[in-house]
């Protein structure tokens, strides 16, 4: 697309019209250089480049008054970002950078303005949006990577292990530089795991767990039920039970660890989301789940049929000429007069031809399009035409309440009526209730977030808002004493606000603190008496939809326990937000050891449709101290077990454990690498001769490369 602009993932061209991109291939140098008085001239130190400044001029144009403000708000959103977001001026290539100018739109008329933009990228290189990706193959310990960018690639590689495992070795064989992950072993030397894992449930069913009917907690009743979720993989809450307590759900134990541990780490994965839309009822969030097809496009022209055809001032023979136009010339926009056609002769004159010297043409052609959702609205409070044909005139199929969802074809059909007036239609690609099918004014059709409508919300399951529910996992000791509770919970009844919540013993030393205000409300008039009512008032935080890992750990050092917990969450297989607390030595926190853990799943909602989604996913319980408590002062460790995951990432210079940092092992002499251009050899070294590995890495060049 000639003038692509793409900025924090939206395309600015389907917004205005790009009809300039001032952009150097490469930015200035800083040139360093070191000047010594008894030499001549100076001496040559290096050299960086300088950010590249990009200027974007565009024409914001809209089909009607209200089209072209809807238009500038959307770029009034978009370009006030405060932080650096991928920016693309081809389809295939992004770099991060930041509107550093004001966006001040000129030359202003009701339906169109001016404006020019400028963008700050600081980091002067431009990175492919496809990511490389090579793995080791038939036991094969080196993968040779490509790179065809102009700069070298930083790459991340992830390692899956087949067994106990000592170490990892990785080496570029073009420089030189390693890392080593874990320890060489010592022959003389015995080997001890560094943890060793005593529970492992993978929640596909529930043969580790026996069912508690007494409390957990105060205000918890938990005489429901615990089933398997349809997917098979996480274990839910199945019915609700009853009782007086506020919240009511279900309560589980494990069998007894094999053995009580003083020193250990707990590893769980939750999901806990309030399903469905937002229940704000002036805001509908609707999808736009937009898609692409293909419409046939009539193109209706005159074309000049003779040598030279004069061009007047007027419909007739008697009006003043004013210029010709030659044969084969097109008009392709045009209103018709009295056997005169008349059109823009040039940017400040109206012409007229006669259309005796014109051949009508028609065309078709197949133009592509956008298909998505829009919200059917009205000026006032009545329902909205559906009509047969894209022409006000149309027969009237049916009528379409006011926010109510429609499946559109974005192709524009034009309705001219003989004053001039122009409206525009949308087709219908999805019948209306599965049986109307027709047209819409695109004038009663806007994007969700422009709408603002009644919603009746209070019979409606599938509200993200109002649904409530909590996950907890207890730590205890043999003797029922309480270590430790994980726990995420919505008791939020206007509000859809996960918060993730860990206490140990009786301090809470990790949690969310989004502030919750008052829910938004309206007066209303029952029966002469003036009430407050609330209502639901959208989202709060950032751990909605939460899928994700909690690690609470327990530790020796120096002969003190010190505990740790860390909540992370998961989006498509990466770690999108991470809080933790760390190195927590309280004098009063539990120093019995851990013997067995309870599951607690409840809402205090009236119904388990508008109880929150909740599932346990998977729980590792690990001893921390396999040897028992015996001091050994020197032996081999095992850092690695069958089915972990180490990733490396050189970007940031860490090693991940399956998620969990783990920079203490990474050998102090180790170097991070980048790829060179070309060919590189990267070899891989360890106990494990069946690893399996992985190196991605994004390609990228010097300056802003088409």
């Amino acid at each position: 697309m000639y003038n692509y602009f793409e900025f924090n993932d939206n395309v600015i061209n389907d917004i205005a019209i790009v009809y300039e991109i001032d952009k150097p291939s490469l930015s200035k140098k800083q040139i360093d250089t070191i000047n010594i008085p008894s030499r001549h001239g100076e001496i040559f130190n290096g050299c960086s480049y300088d950010p590249i400044e990009v200027k974007i001029s565009m024409l914001i144009q809209g089909d009607n008054e209200a089209d072209y403000q809807d238009r500038l708000k959307t770029l009034h959103e978009i370009f006030k970002t405060t932080k650096e977001v991928k920016v693309a001026f081809s389809e295939d290539k992004f770099l991060f950078g930041i509107v550093s100018d004001e966006f001040r739109p000129v030359n202003k008329t009701k339906l169109s303005s001016h404006a020019t933009i400028k963008i700050i990228c600081h980091i002067p290189y431009c990175y492919s949006n496809d990511l490389k990706l090579f793995n080791t193959e038939d036991n094969n310990k080196t993968i040779v990577v490509t790179n065809e960018g102009g700069e070298p690639a930083i790459p991340f590689i992830s390692i899956g292990f087949s067994k106990d495992t000592h170490y990892v070795q990785l080496e570029n064989t073009e420089t030189g530089q390693r890392i080593l992950v874990g320890a060489y072993p010592s022959l003389s030397l015995i080997s001890v795991k560094k943890q060793s894992l005593i529970l492992h449930d993978d929640c596909t069913t529930l043969s580790y767990w026996s069912q508690s009917g007494s409390s957990i907690d105060s205000d918890r009743s938990s005489n429901g039920t615990f089933g398997i979720t349809d997917s098979g993989n996480a274990i839910c809450l199945a019915t609700m039970g009853d009782g007086s307590t506020s919240w009511k759900g279900a309560c589980m134990k494990t069998k007894n660890l094999s053995e009580e541990l003083d020193e250990f780490s707990v590893q769980a994965y939750f999901r806990h989301n309030s399903t469905g839309k937002n229940g704000d009822p002036t805001i509908l969030d609707i999808k736009s789940d937009t898609s692409t097809g293909e419409v046939d496009e009539k193109t209706v022209y005159y074309e000049v049929k003779v040598a030279s055809l004069n061009v007047r001032t007027g419909p007739g023979t008697k009006h003043k000429k004013i210029g010709a136009l030659k044969r084969g010339h097109k008009i392709t926009s045009y209103t018709l007069e009295k056997g005169w056609i008349k059109f823009k002769y040039t940017s400040s004159k109206t012409g007229y031809v006669c259309d005796d010297h014109c051949k009508k043409v028609t065309k078709t052609s197949q133009v592509s399009v956008k298909i998505q959702n829009m919200v059917v609205v009205s000026s006032g409070k009545g329902n909205v035409n559906l009509r047969a044909t894209p022409h006000y005139s149309g027969k009237l199929v049916t009528t379409i309440r006011t926010g109510e969802a429609v499946r559109v074809i974005k192709y524009k059909h034009t309705d001219k009526d003989k004053d001039g007036n122009v409206r525009y239609y949308y087709k219908l690609a999805k019948k209306y209730k599965g049986k109307y099918a027709g047209y819409i004014c695109t004038g009663n059709l806007k994007s969700a977030s422009a709408v603002s409508v009644d919603y009746d919300y209070s019979s409606d399951a599938n509200i993200a808002d109002d649904k409530t529910g909590v996950i907890s996992l207890y730590l205890f000791d043999i003797n029922g004493s309480r270590l430790a509770k994980i726990e995420f919970i919505d008791e939020q009844k206007y509000f859809e606000y996960t918060k993730p919540l860990v206490r140990i013993g009786s301090r809470t030393v990790l949690q969310d603190t989004t502030k919750v205000p008052k829910p938004k409300s309206s007066i209303v008039d029952d029966n002469g008496t003036l009430k407050t009512t609330n209502y639901l008032s959208g989202q709060l935080g950032d751990w909605n939809e939460f899928y994700g890992k909690v690690t609470l750990k327990r530790y020796k050092e120096n002969n003190k326990y010190v505990w740790d917990v860390v909540v992370q969450k998961i989006v498509d297989g990466v770690v999108k937000k991470t809080m933790a607390t760390h190195n927590i030595k309280y004098t009063d926190l539990p120093i019995n050891k851990l013997a067995y853990a309870v599951l607690y799943i409840g809402t205090n909602a009236a119904s388990m449709a508008k109880s929150c989604a909740m599932s346990l996913t998977d729980l590792k319980i690990y001893n921390l101290n396999p040897s028992g408590g015996t001091e050994v002062v020197e032996n081999n460790k095992i850092y690695f077990q069958e089915g972990d995951i180490l990733d490396i990432d050189f970007n940031t210079r860490s090693a991940y454990l399956n998620h969990d940092e783990c920079n203490d092992i990474v050998d102090i002499g180790s170097r991070f690498f980048n790829v060179g251009t070309g060919d590189t050899e990267i070899k891989f070294n360890s106990d494990d001769t069946e690893l399996n590995a992985d190196i991605t890495f994004r390609e990228n060049w010097s300056g802003i490369v088409d």
